[in-house]
């Protein structure tokens, strides 16, 4: 069974959802961490980056919020010379989501190496989303 996902940019009607999102699901390890946008996310983001979008994750039939995240752009110097640097961030999933996701990585060895530290310094405080990149580097890894 597949399940129909829309992703949609938040706007000015929709980003309570974003910070709603944000408020249930707090970053979970050894130290729950609750970030929060408020009372406005956009203006929370708009110190993240000089280009920065809301996104968010519905399931389709019924439509529910099952996610979201946010992606900034800012210069930055590499090598000498000024780039756009993109970061992808704030990566939640409603709680049935998240558990689906970890039971989706129980296959793993317990020894499986963890993403390489660039990969992973992408998204320092997305659990669910460095779980993910873990995961996917021990598939590539094994093949």
């Amino acid at each position: 069974m597949t399940a129909n996902i829309a992703f949609e940019l938040a706007d000015k009607n929709t980003e309570g959802q974003f910070r709603q999102l944000l408020r249930d699901n707090p970053l979970a390890g050894n130290i729950h961490v609750l970030l929060t946008r408020e009372p406005d996310a956009f203006q929370a983001a708009a110190v993240s980056g000089d280009v920065f979008e809301l996104m968010l994750a519905y399931r389709e039939s019924p439509r529910h919020l099952i996610g979201g995240c946010a992606r900034f752009e800012f210069d930055a110097f590499i090598n000498g010379r000024p780039r756009s640097v993109g970061y992808l961030g704030e990566l939640r999933m409603q709680g049935g989501a998240a558990a689906a996701s970890a039971r989706a990585h129980r296959g793993l060895p317990p020894d499986s190496p963890p993403a390489p530290s660039g990969q992973r310094a992408l998204l320092p405080d997305d659990h669910h989303c460095g779980q993910s990149l873990d995961a996917a580097t021990a598939r590539a890894r094994s093949r």
